[in-house]
């Protein structure tokens, strides 16, 4: 018996991240010191970040907001801890006066590359030729953040400092070094190495450089010193509580500042995946124009609580799954347009950030759908949550057609858990078949929460009335006005692209039995063949396919990879070389064990 080999598709998509300071005036950015430290100085009091005064009325029942750090990170400190200078230092009664100046700080990284959400992000290098904005907010890729800046500061000769990078949202240490008798942060002692900000969520968080006076003199202990500190990391899960640092040592300060202000980027959701926290990689996908068109089409409705529109973009807010798809292709041979084509069978996870479509030969058979959390660390659903499954052909809503309507492939309600084949199917899976050759469509998995049980075969009037009358297969449906009438939330989401490919043509003139095809297609039994294909000839269907004609040409000889197989050239595979493994194996930001 013929071995069949599994071949996972890996497609790294591979993004390059523009790095853009935008032009402003602002306090530090007027070539004025005293304005500029003034500046500084209401930005460490400040309390509207998002563990402000709004917090209580705005954050804590944002799904996507309440992380289980920032739950924690509030927890902690109290409703008293409302902005950065009482979350360094552990109280109010700090004198802005201390501030007698600003760091100045310059981020120049090389260009590199990360793996993130199961996708490779290239990063331009990036230089800066003036200091950082103290008073002003910069969106620079966390990677760039993520190497140690040069921070320089008029020192006071025979004066000893200690510079704190710190997470003043997360209480997250970000580096700490002592001993400094210049006025360049380079020349001291490391206590604790450089960890730039990871934010993983959208809402914007302040990473603080502060610098402090050693009245005492130099530090002697480093290495005891460097002990205590990963010791009350460890003991904290991960926080620092900068108070009693200052307090032990009797710092000063602190007399300089510094900031960045982040928002998240894939560089930092990795990071909370890795570390089993967030995985917040459906913001990603949420954020493309395509998907946010489309649900605005559709007549989804956008509003404060459930989406956030900033420079960026609009994106989705409340998002509390990942969707993740896999197609198995298995082994294929069929004749199309005068080519036949073997296929291995195939592996193929969907990837919602790449734009290269993923062929009709690959998705024939209904996907394996896998639901986790995006708060990783809850681990289990909650076991009484039933939910619903859509796969929407939504091309038309992104084409801005005007009608709310969008081809329905596929629906699944009253999943428990994670288990879609315990659903009950409402419309079985109806695989992507592009008519049009040179069109790209776009499909789009939306999973909804369910406020309850409801009936399979009632649901069907969302779509049953709304189908082509030539066929069953290509029904449309309102998602606006279903989750109007049941209330249903929309709480994860993925998306590919499909293209018409051979195994579509050979489908369209009948020379392909997508029954037959299909081994796992069983919900196609009760459908007729007919409406799998178009009325359309050979000669139309494969008109202008290279290599066809009628009769199909007879190849004069034979290479080491084809073979005669009735006037049809046979291509042993077409399946595509898998690159080797990397980091950016990944799908969707699981990080498998790490």
């Amino acid at each position: 018996m013929m071995n069949k080999l599994t071949v996972l598709v890996r497609i790294l998509f591979m993004v390059t991240l523009p790095c853009t300071a935008w032009s402003h005036n602002t306090p530090c950015n007027t070539n004025n010191d005293t304005a500029c430290v003034e500046g500084v100085r209401r930005e460490f009091v400040r309390t509207d970040y998002w563990f402000g005064d709004g917090y209580n009325s705005t954050n804590t029942d944002n799904t996507e907001s309440s992380t289980s750090m920032m739950e924690f990170s509030w927890m902690i400190s109290g409703p008293n801890h409302t902005n950065i200078a009482s979350r360094l230092l552990g109280h109010n009664n700090f004198n802005v006066s201390t501030i007698q100046q600003f760091l100045r700080i310059r981020f120049n990284t090389p260009k590199g590359s990360y793996a993130s959400c199961g996708h490779w992000f290239n990063v331009n290098a990036y230089v800066m030729d003036k200091d950082l904005d103290n008073t002003h907010t910069i969106y620079l890729d966390s990677w760039i953040l993520g190497h140690r800046p040069t921070v320089t500061f008029d020192a006071t000769e025979g004066q000893s400092y200690t510079l704190v990078a710190y997470d003043a949202g997360y209480f997250r240490l970000g580096g700490i070094w002592v001993n400094i008798v210049t006025g360049d942060s380079a020349t001291g002692q490391e206590l604790y190495p450089y960890m730039g900000p990871a934010n993983p969520v959208y809402t914007r968080n302040p990473f603080v450089f502060a610098l402090f006076k050693q009245p005492g003199g130099n530090f002697v202990n480093i290495e005891d010193n460097k002990k205590r500190i990963m010791n009350a990391i460890m003991v904290t899960n991960g926080h620092y509580y900068l108070d009693t640092f200052i307090s032990e040592n009797n710092l000063e300060g602190p007399v300089a500042i510094g900031y960045i202000v982040t928002n998240t980027d894939p560089y930092s959701i990795q990071y909370f995946v890795d570390r089993n926290i967030y995985n917040n990689c459906p913001y990603l996908v949420s954020k493309q124009p395509d998907v946010m068109k489309a649900l605005q089409v559709m007549e989804y409705s956008l509003t404060a609580d459930n989406s956030y529109s900033d420079y960026r973009g609009t994106f989705l807010t409340r998002l509390e799954k990942i969707v993740s798809v896999t197609y198995i292709s298995p082994e294929a041979h069929f004749d199309s347009c005068c080519q036949h084509t073997m296929m291995m069978m195939t592996e193929v996870p969907v990837d919602p950030l790449d734009s290269t479509p993923i062929m009709p030969l690959y998705t024939r058979n209904q996907p394996y759908i896998k639901f986790s959390l995006i708060k990783m660390n809850l681990k289990t659903f909650v076991r009484d949550e039933l939910y619903t499954l859509f796969l929407l052909d939504v091309t038309d809503a992104v084409n801005n057609v005007s009608s709310p309507n969008v081809v329905i492939h596929w629906q699944v309600v009253n999943i428990p858990e994670e288990a879609v084949e315990r659903g009950d199917t409402v419309l079985p899976y109806m695989p992507p078949m592009p008519l049009n050759r040179t069109e790209v469509r776009t499909f789009l998995f939306l999973l909804l929460k369910q406020t309850g049980r409801v009936d399979a075969a009632a649901l069907w009037s969302y779509t049953g009335s709304n189908c082509d009358s030539r066929t069953v297969l290509r029904c449309r449906f309102n998602l606006g006005s279903f989750l109007r009438h049941l209330n249903f939330k929309l709480v994860g989401l993925n998306m590919f692209r499909s293209q018409q490919d051979s195994f579509t043509r050979a489908v369209q003139y009948g020379a392909v039995d997508p029954l037959q095809m299909a081994t796992s297609m069983s919900q196609f039994m009760s459908m007729p063949k007919s409406n799998m294909q178009s009325s359309m000839s050979k000669a139309e269907v494969c008109q202008g396919i290279p290599g066809y004609s009628e009769p199909c040409p007879v190849a004069c000889t034979s290479g080491p990879n084809t073979e005669h197989d009735h006037g049809e050239t046979k291509i042993t595979s077409t399946a595509a070389t898998p690159p080797p493994p990397t980091t950016a194996d990944i799908h969707m930001g699981h990080n498998h064990g790490k």
